[in-house]
């Protein structure tokens, strides 16, 4: 695997924890950060029981192929860019976050031109690969914050979890 993307995963890694989860909000068990209906929906287990036994190196397999290069982040000049939205896509999506990455984009251009679309493609790439990564990174957060703080006010029983996706924001 790419040196870039061993980088990223040791930090996704290390934010998720091997630790298995009985039950992940209603998503069934997880490890790693994956989760059993997301590992199912991609075909890569076939019961919740397997999830309880992701190693560490198939869950580098599984954010590799369905995560990785799937969403194209290898596009990505920038590591620090390219592992955040890495970091991102576990917990809201890969497309919601390409999404918040492409807001982000154009938030900082002074013409924005790119359609917030979901999709990382090599257009897109060249627009983020063109922005300074620090400016583009800080924008990225505050799309990322702006969405956990919607999610708490349309449902204040996610409050405590609030905390936990801000400081995941800065890791």
């Amino acid at each position: 695997m790419p040196d870039n993307f061993s980088s990223a995963i040791a930090v996704l890694l290390q934010d998720e924890g091997g630790n298995y989860v009985p039950e992940d909000h209603g998503r069934g068990p997880s490890k790693w950060g994956i989760t059993f209906k997301t590992a199912q929906a991609y075909g890569f287990v076939k019961s919740p029981a397997e999830i309880a036994d992701l190693t560490r190196e198939q869950a580098t397999t599984f954010y590799y192929v369905y995560f990785w290069n799937r969403e194209c982040l290898d596009l990505i000049n920038d590591l620090t860019i390219a592992t955040k939205a890495l970091d991102l896509s576990v917990n809201e999506g890969p497309e919601t976050t390409i999404q918040f990455l492409l807001q982000a984009v154009n938030a900082l251009t002074e013409m924005p031109t790119l359609a917030v679309d979901g999709i990382l493609g090599p257009h897109t790439a060249q627009a983020v690969n063109a922005l300074n990564p620090q400016a583009l990174l800080q924008a990225l957060r505050e799309r990322a914050e702006e969405h956990y703080r919607r999610i708490v006010a349309a449902d204040p029983s996610e409050e405590p979890n609030l905390a936990g996706w801000l400081a995941r924001l800065d890791s």
